[in-house]
């Protein structure tokens, strides 16, 4: 009897080292590492099916369940945060509000961000822990309208030391259709003030080293309400 927990035990540990490292395989590449989380859950589950057989039966194979559930937690801490990090900052998408023509949509739009502040913009150097000392800034947002916004677009322009645009990027300040933690996925209600998350930034990884430091200007390029 006592042989045949010992043998489950072993198998719970070496099982949950396997598939926390079948995780760690891809848990690194941006979007794709999602695929790794299935795995990465499953290890942690045996894995900790594992420790508590082990605590049972008093018996040695501890150490690979331990194995396998510190694996598995690294393997969705590092897929989760990548992916977010990507879809972030990846290139906004264009909308229009279901059922409006594209210039009536465009109209009602434009109307709109006439009543959302945009304010406290800071672009500088920032140190980041993937990518050290790049270009970033941050903004906040206030909605004085009387709609709910579901996603806002904004364009940054960076200047040299001419105050000539060298370079542009546009991102979403927040989406609720994407994939993402925290404000970025949350909708800005009517009088609601938004602001990216304590110690976050947004990135702008492909600004040429001609751009001189706090030369930006920002603006609101589209929106989208909520349905």
């Amino acid at each position: 009897m006592s042989s045949d927990i010992q043998k489950t035990t072993s198998g719970f540990g070496i099982a949950s080292l396997i598939l926390g490292l079948i995780a760690c395989l891809s848990c690194w590449i941006p979007l794709i590492g999602l695929i790794s989380l299935p795995f990465a859950f499953l290890a942690l589950l045996i894995g900790a099916i594992g420790i508590i057989s082990s605590a049972i039966s008093r018996k040695t194979y501890l150490s690979l369940s331990l194995a396998g559930v510190g694996i598995s937690i690294i393997a969705i801490g590092v897929a989760v945060q990548i992916t977010a990090h990507t879809v972030r900052h990846e290139r906004p998408l264009r909308n229009i509000l279901p059922g409006v023509s594209i210039n009536e949509s465009d109209k009602v739009k434009q109307e709109y961000v006439t009543k959302i502040d945009l304010y406290d913009f800071e672009a500088k150097y920032q140190n980041d822990l993937l990518d050290g000392r790049i270009p970033g800034f941050t903004f906040k947002l206030k909605n004085n309208g009387d709609r709910i916004l579901s996603r806002v677009t904004v364009i940054v322009y960076f200047k040299n030391k001419n105050n000539q645009i060298i370079a542009e990027e546009d991102y979403w300040a927040f989406n609720t259709k994407s994939f993402s933690f925290g404000s970025r996925n949350k909708p800005l209600k009517p009088n609601y003030i938004w602001q990216i998350e304590k110690n976050e930034f947004y990135k702008a990884k492909n600004v040429p080293s001609e751009w001189q430091e706090g030369n930006a200007e920002i603006k609101i390029t589209d929106i989208e309400f909520e349905q």
